[in-house]
This record gives structure tokens, sequence and C-alpha cells, in this order.
């Protein structure tokens, strides 16, 4: 039998129980039974299961073993199904053998009713490296003609409407010991006929499940992308465009991990953003253009790329192992001819980057598109934003950024904080104005915010409220010393003379200080009290000199509208 191993087996043909019936008879029963296993075959819609039924019910024709050999993708032929004989089925099953080989048997045999009979005696089998076979050892005298010879060998190939193979039906060890005559084959090729139906059928169902499947996940990720678009225009915060669209590039392209990274202008390099799902050593890795081709071809606003981990520079390298990617696609995120960033999607060994790669390119290219339009639109909400809290002259932060912050640190503060407000204003600013112009007064107002910056420590709030006014907000302000310590050292920096024109202007200012403690603190009373202070060192200072008040320390709750009250120690330098 084709299509296994070359076994030694002992095989007793059983006797002929049933007596001889009428050739009518049996030949209307034998129709019978071929249309009842056939209506069985065709129930499956399984393909395995189909394949099974297909050699289970060969038996039925009166062998003792039957195996169907499937054609697969290669062309090759492969055992999927072996009835009647447990050792038979543990040679047999999962062997390939070669479809020349194949072709060679089937021409060679002895045709009949879509069966091909091989006589063991004019029949030379190919070398089993190309088709092995499983030849049982049974009794059988060669002065019988008719006698089913282990060698002999009967195939039914199975063939589609428009005749190309499907497999091939392999029948031994008839139950009677003799070659099948015109009849029995009659019968197996009608019933290889109604198999290849049944099997052309599954098989069918079970190319339109796959593509089902297929469609359904491009509708997914159809749908992934129309989802994206949704949550692009509802947000305009920069951080969470980053974030959906990290979290929709798996959806969307189908690929095992996802990056957004941007632009870092200050190091020339693509800097990773959001990575999803999260991979900790990707979220720092930069790509420096200086060494790193494949960052300065994202920057060059280009077509998208492929990257693999064996072929990829360095960087790129040690980007996708972080991973365990082996190969990427990349393009870049950007808008007017300026590089925002790119999107990389990465798919793991065996992933599917090689199936659809045009239309994965497509909805990846689709995907950047609406991100660079997103962020750009974040961009511009950022700079309007950025314009409306900040002053337009020096760049620092004006009234309204400066309520919004004291609001935050008050009301963050807990028993043991603090926070402390420094009012500046400019002494003689007005005499600037007037002797040299608006525009010096413009280039004194940006010398002075460079001072106050230089004066105070990382994350100091340094704000202008208007005219010659500055303020200064100093978070965990515990040691009163300290705080008194950055309004002497601010007072310090302004008894320096500024240079307008070529000529050294002297411009003091007053220096008023509050501080509160505890929670509960009131913003505006916070600022009304150094205010005060800042009009009480003007006031009282000597003309042409930096002063510093420091209004009495506020705790816990703050009454609205309380005056603040200045002891004469509070007037000391």
């Amino acid at each position: 039998m084709s299509g296994g191993l070359r076994l030694a087996l002992t095989f007793v043909r059983p006797r002929l129980e049933e007596p001889v019936r009428d050739c009518a008879e049996r030949q209307a029963t034998a129709l019978r039974n071929l249309h009842e296993l056939a209506v069985g075959i065709s129930a499956h819609r399984d393909l395995g299961l189909a394949l099974q039924a297909v050699s289970e019910a060969a038996r039925e024709l009166g062998f003792g073993v039957a195996v169907v050999n499937l054609v697969r993708d290669d062309g090759d032929l492969e055992v999927v199904a072996v009835a009647g004989d447990e050792e038979a089925r543990e040679a047999l099953w999962g062997k390939v053998s070669a479809r020349a080989s194949w072709d060679e048997l089937l021409a060679a045999g002895d045709e009949l009713h879509g069966t091909v009979f091989l006589d063991h005696a004019t029949v030379t089998w190919p070398e089993e490296q190309a088709m092995a076979a499983w030849i049982p050892e049974a009794g059988s005298s060669d002065d019988d003609p008719d006698a089913f010879h282990p060698e002999d060998a009967l195939f039914v190939p199975m063939l589609t409407a428009d005749g190309e193979l499907l497999g091939t039906l392999s029948v031994d060890l008839p139950t009677d010991g003799r070659r099948p005559g015109a009849q029995t084959r009659e019968l197996l090729g009608m019933f290889g006929s109604h198999a290849a139906l049944a099997i052309d059928h599954a098989r069918l169902l079970r190319d339109l499940k796959a593509e089902q499947a297929e469609q359904q996940v491009l509708v997914r990720r159809l749908q992934a992308l129309l989802e994206l678009s949704r949550q692009l225009a509802a947000t305009s915060e920069r951080g969470q465009v980053i974030r959906v669209t990290a979290q929709a590039l798996a959806e969307v392209v189908g690929c095992d991990q996802g990056a957004v990274l941007l632009w870092d202008d200050d190091r020339s390099s693509l800097r990773s953003t959001a990575v999803e799902p999260a991979a900790g050593p990707v979220l720092s890795a930069h790509l420096d253009a200086a060494d790193c081709p494949e960052a300065r071809r994202l920057a060059g606003r280009g077509d998208p790329i492929r990257l693999n981990a064996t072929t990829a520079s360095p960087p790129v390298r040690r980007l996708l192992g972080a991973w365990g990617a082996t190969e990427a696609l990349a393009i870049p995120l950007g808008g007017c001819d300026l590089p925002a960033g790119a999107l990389i999607a990465g798919w793991r060994e065996g992933g599917t980057l090689d199936r659809g790669s045009a239309d994965t390119v497509a909805r990846l290219r689709a995907l950047a598109d609406q991100a660079s339009t997103a962020l750009a639109n974040a961009q511009l909400v950022d700079a309007v934003r950025h314009q409306s809290l900040h002053d337009t002259l020096t760049g620092l932060a004006n009234r309204r950024l400066i309520a919004e912050r004291l609001q935050e640190l008050l009301d963050a503060c807990s028993p043991q904080d603090g926070v402390a407000v420094v009012y500046c204003d400019l002494d003689g600013f007005k005499a600037v104005n007037d002797t040299f112009g608006h525009g010096a007064g413009d280039e004194l107002l940006r010398a002075a915010t460079s001072r106050l910056l230089t004066s105070v420590r990382t994350g100091d709030v340094v704000g202008r409220l208007g005219g010659d006014e500055f303020v200064v907000l100093l978070p965990d302000a515990h040691d009163e010393d300290e705080v008194a310590g950055t309004a002497q050292r601010i007072a310090a920096r302004f008894e320096r003379p500024f240079h307008v024109e070529g000529t050294a202007v002297h411009v003091p200012t007053s220096v008023g200080v509050a501080v509160h403690r505890g929670c509960g603190g009131d913003p505006d009373v916070l600022m009304r009290h150094a205010d005060a202070a800042m009009y009480l060192a003007k006031r009282s200072g000597c003309a042409g000199r930096s002063r510093v008040v420091q209004a009495p320390t506020s705790h816990g709750p703050a009454v609205t509208g309380a005056p603040v009250a200045l002891s004469a120690a509070a007037l000391d330098d």
C-alpha cells in the first residue's frame, strides 16, 4: 500500500462468511451502502473529519485497510487518514510522497472505472526514498491468478470536476482475498467521485472560513483605525495623542509591538516616548541621526522603510532586540515639511509582515497621517495655550498662570509645607522709558528677567504681572531663612547697573515677601501680603538701593481680606 513505510506485517485473511448472493442483489445492496456512505461523508464540514470518514467508509466496501493521501500546497501527497489497522496507521500517518512518483504509478497501472490496479508481477515500484510503501505479509498463492497478492495495489484517484488531482484513496486486504472485479472497481470509482466532492466541499468551506477570518481581522483593523480617528479628534493634548496612537498600532496593523518616537531637535535624534505593549528598555531608546542612517531617512520625510534585525544599524538592532522583534516597518511622522517623529511596528519571528504587506503599509500610512495631523493640531493648541499663559515680551509666566500655579501649590500643601511669594517692582523704570524710549525699556525688562531666572532654584516659578512688576513663587518653603536668602539674592542682583544703549543705568528693585505654612492658604491673600510688603519696601528704602521687606508668616486657613501687619524688624535689610 502506497504512502507509508515498507514493513512486514503478518495478516491472516478472514474467511468469507456471507453466502454468495445473487449478483444483482449484491450490486443493489452495495449501491445502497455506497449512497449511505456518501451521504455520511458529505455531512462533514470539517476537512479532517471528512478525510477520515472517506477512509472508514472505503473499508465498508470490503477491504481491511484504507488510506487517504491528500495533495499539499507544494504538490506532493501526504497521508492524512488511515483506517483499519493501528500498525498501518502508525507506519503511514503523515508520510509524504513525491508527486512525480505518484504520477508514475498511476500511469503504469491498469485503469478501469476510475480506479488504477497495480499488478505486482508487471509494475516496478519507485525507490523507497521517493515513495514509501506498507506491504502486509499475507498468504497468497501465485498459482491463483485471481488472488490479491501482498504487493498488489489498488488506487482510486480523487479528482475535482476540472480533473485536478485532490488526492488518492488506497485500499488493501480485500475481505474475500480476491482481486477486485469490475463491479467492485466500479463501486470504488463511484465512491471516489463522491469522496472527491465531499473533500472538495470541505476544503472549500475551510478556505471560506479562513477568508472570513481574514476579512473579520481586516474589519477589526479598519474599525480600530476609525476609533483612532474618533479618539484623536476628541483630544488636543499632545501626550494623549501619543498614547492612543501607540495603543492603536497593534490593532490597526497587526504587529506584535508598536512605538511612537518623537524627533528631538536638541539631540538630532528620535526618542521613544510610548511603546505598546510596554517594554521598559525601549522607553529610553534614542536613535541618533549621527550613527543611525534609518533615523536620518525618517527625519527626511521619506517613504516607509523596512527594518530587519540582522541587517539594520546597531541602534535599531538594539531597539528591536528589546522587543524580541525580528523585523519592523517604520514610517515618518510630521507636517509642513518638518519632522515630528516616527511610528515603528515590529513583528516577532513567525509574524505576518510578509502576508499582505502592501495592505499593512497602507494601513500604517493611514495611521501615520492621522497621527501627524493630530500632533500638528496639538502643537498648535500648545502654542496657543503657551501664548495665553506667558508674557510675550519676556516669555515668563503671566498673571493667569501665576494664579493657577499658586493655587496648585497651596492646595498641595501639607501642615508642614510652605509656599512663598516674592514680589518685585523695578524702581526707576519709568525714567528709562521716558529717556531712552519703549524699545530700550523692553530690553531692560528682558535683562531683568535674565537676572531673576539666575537668582532662583530649579522648580521656582518666575512671572511678570505687567509693567515693571515681577513675582517669584517658591514651593517647599520650609526654611524661612532660605526664603529670605533668595529674596536678598534677587535684590543684590539688581544693585549692579544695566547697560541701556551704551549707558550704565541703575535700576534697583523693591522686594516684598509673604510666606504661608500649612493647609488652607488663600492665593489672593498671600499675593496681597507680598504686594503690601513690596510697597512698604519701596516707601521705606533708601533712594537708589534695593530693599527687602517680609510680611509675617501666615499659618492655616487664611482670612480673606485680613490686613498685613509689618513689624519694625521687617524693615531691616
